[in-house]
């Protein structure tokens, strides 16, 4: 290859290497311009040309990044699910005791929640706007969610000596309790999401019957 051929191929890859970071930092603003206005005005009153303005692209370039609106509320939603699960799933040590792993879950289960209201708030929702499959399948994401806590109380309480009958429903009523964070919580409050979430851990310690730290 001569040097000039060489020195264009280069180039060209750099130009395309451009392109597609420019193109993955759109689809980001996108992705929070939409939990923004979603949020704000609902997901039926918001067009893609509103998103496009907002983010300060041109209408008819949006579906260089979007299919359709639907795909699109679709693949924001299942993002929040796996951000979640990635957050929680990655705070837990597999060398750390039941207990500990219990209360990682729920500490940061409260401040994924605590820090992400608005696209907690579209990810509950904005679920009635989903078909029927796609509906399905962040279903079956928050079921293995739920059963991957409802094992965690089961070891902790086994850990800590407790009986409990019904971890399912022990489940399912603690993480109602820690969903509804997203509901109140407010940086200018007195308490950090960090401290809000010991608060929690203290309390769900004794719902599962663990002794106080």
């Amino acid at each position: 290859m001569t040097v000039a051929r060489k020195k264009k191929t280069q180039i060209f890859k750099s130009a395309e290497g451009s392109t597609r970071e420019r193109g993955r930092e759109t689809r980001r603003l996108l992705r929070d311009a939409a939990v923004e206005l979603f949020a704000k005005h609902g997901f039926q009153n918001v067009s893609l040309r509103m998103l496009a303005q907002h983010v300060g692209i041109q209408p008819g370039s949006i579906y260089n990044h979007i299919s359709n609106k639907q795909d699109f509320l679709y693949l924001l939603l299942r993002a929040v699910m796996e951000d979640l699960q990635h957050a929680v799933y990655g705070s837990l040590d597999s060398d750390a005791s039941a207990v500990e792993q219990f209360r990682a879950f729920v500490r940061t289960h409260v401040v994924f929640h605590a820090s992400n209201t608005e696209a907690v708030f579209i990810g509950n929702m904005e679920l009635r706007n989903l078909e029927e499959e796609q509906l399905a399948e962040i279903i079956d994401m928050r079921r293995a969610y739920e059963l991957k806590f409802q094992a965690l109380i089961a070891a902790a309480a086994k850990e800590a000596g407790a009986d409990i009958a019904s971890p399912s429903f022990v489940a399912r009523a603690i993480l109602t309790m820690l969903n509804g964070v997203a509901g109140w919580f407010s940086t200018k409050g007195q308490l950090s999401a960090e401290q809000v979430a010991e608060q929690y851990v203290d309390l769900t310690d004794k719902m599962v019957g663990i002794s106080a730290r």
